[in-house]
């Protein structure tokens, strides 16, 4: 009996001792503390990385962590005594899953995070005072973030790009608060950031919110319709509203003594500067309204629908990117008083024609950037000119006609029928007479880019208007009137 009790209490030793028998094997360690060695790593076979030791950890430059672009960790945990998380610290390590943080943190430095894109939860400490710029950016996050009543600074961008649908704040925090799951100042002066997965496709901001910081407003994918507070006086126009794929219109309040909005657009209240097209707007053509001197950074950046836009006399300069990744834009007019546009005004719009007067600014610009490029003034030889006593020109009259390149028709006609251009693959400019008062929607080809010229007002101009074709008051109409 007495060997048979020994040997069931030795078979329980070393069931007991077994987890440290198999214990994962470190495959790799080293040091990572602000000050060399107060900080321990060891990462483990299984892809725990464990941090220990006492005081901070380094900050790092782009690249030069320990841990960047390691896939093999999928968690890490920090053991108390540690202070600081690093700048970059954990830079594009794609593969971690969960984190632990000790009630000892009190900073996590920018870019700590970056590109975790396994990381959907992270719960920070108590004691926490500091996020820095991006500390989270581009990583899986998503659902609801909470900031404790110890933090005093964000930084800019803390949660950029993440699938976050709420940030909540702890009521005792004497430095931020959180209105319906959107970020904001104490005061409420500052709306610091919309969660890009908020639910809800209208979001109304708080009278009493004076500014917008950086990115506050940044790939919102539910967000369709916004509406600006007569109280806001300071947007970042370089970067509010990019991204967000939804948002259809932007508006504001009359009573608002610094932005304006006409027809969901977004401009300075003297309507000299636009500032924002919202992205998903549905129409695909845009005139920019007559007053306009300036069109902003960004001012049509990433928009989905817009293929043409008039660009009217008046207009002076356009700013960097202010078309870029517009990239179903095929037309750009502009009249002649443009006199400056930055360099990367149309980055990524891979199918574009510039159309202008010749010798111009806007002629010069398209060269440089190898844009193609229409003079809406050049000599016009009419290969097609079409009796004076013809009213109507019928349905398919000239269709597939490969040897019409231009054509001018006469001051007696009153109607063009169906398909009465189609597959004229050579046509390029159409005169058309004001008396018309009919022209069937498939008259001319749809992807023919061709230009229209005619009397302000006219039929003619609705046609190619709606058609997305240039329209240019001819120079003989321009005679008559003067």
């Amino acid at each position: 009996m007495r060997t048979n009790w020994i040997t069931v209490m030795l078979l329980i030793l070393c069931l007991c001792l077994m987890p440290a028998l198999v214990r994962a094997e470190i495959i790799s360690s080293g040091f990572c503390g602000a000050q060399g060695e107060n900080l321990t790593w060891t990462l483990d076979e299984n892809g725990l990385l464990m941090i220990s030791g006492e005081g901070a950890m380094q900050d790092f430059a782009w690249g030069d962590s320990p841990f960047f672009f390691n896939t093999s960790i999928e968690s890490v945990v920090i053991t108390e005594g540690v202070t600081h998380i690093g700048q970059f610290a954990f830079l594009s390590c794609y593969s971690i899953s969960s984190v632990s943080l000790p009630e000892s943190l009190e900073s996590i430095a920018g870019s700590a995070f970056t590109q975790c894109f396994a990381m959907h939860e992270v719960a920070l400490p108590d004691h926490l005072q500091s996020l820095g710029d991006g500390a989270f950016a581009t990583c899986g996050l998503s659902g609801s973030m909470f900031i404790p009543a110890s933090v005093s600074e964000i930084g800019y961008g803390a949660f950029l790009e993440t699938a976050l649908e709420a940030i909540e704040v702890d009521p005792d925090n004497p430095n931020y608060v959180s209105v319906d799951g959107v970020l904001f100042t104490k005061d409420m002066k500052t709306l610091l950031q919309y969660p890009e997965r908020r639910p809800g496709s209208i979001y109304e901001v708080p009278d009493g919110t004076e500014q917008f910081s950086s990115n506050s407003f940044f790939s919102c994918t539910e967000l369709e319709s916004v509406f600006l507070p007569a109280s806001l006086r300071e947007i970042d126009e370089n970067q509010c509203f990019q991204f967000c794929d939804a948002l259809q219109e932007i508006t504001v309040d009359a009573e608002n003594l610094n932005y304006a909005s006409l027809d969901g657009v977004l401009f300075t209240k003297d309507v000299k500067k636009l500032i924002r097209y919202p992205d998903n707007r549905e129409a695909v053509t845009y005139a920019i309204p007559d007053g306009v001197e300036t069109i902003g950074p960004f001012a049509f950046f990433h928009s989905l629908h817009v293929t043409k836009i008039d660009i009217p006399e008046g207009v002076e300069g356009i700013g960097w990117c202010a078309f870029g990744e517009c990239q179903n834009l095929h037309k750009v007019v502009f009249a002649a008083s443009v006199r400056t546009i930055r360099s990367a005004a149309f980055s990524e719009c891979t199918d574009l024609t510039i159309y202008g007067r010749s010798d111009s600014y806007v002629q010069s610009f398209a060269l440089s950037q190898n844009i193609p490029f229409r003079a809406l003034d050049r000599d016009i030889q009419w290969s097609l000119v079409l009796p004076d006593d013809l009213t109507e020109i019928e349905k398919e009259a000239f269709a597939g006609d490969s040897s019409v390149t231009s054509v001018k028709l006469g001051e007696a006609v009153r109607s063009i029928g169906s398909g009465a251009f189609a597959m004229c693959t050579m046509l390029e400019d159409v005169w058309i007479p004001k008396g018309v008062t009919s022209i069937a929607q498939d008259a001319f080809d749809p992807d023919q880019p061709l230009i229209f010229y005619g009397t302000y007002g006219s039929a003619a101009q609705a046609y190619a208007d709606a058609q997305g074709f240039v329209f240019v008051v001819s120079d003989e109409e321009m005679d008559k009137q003067t």
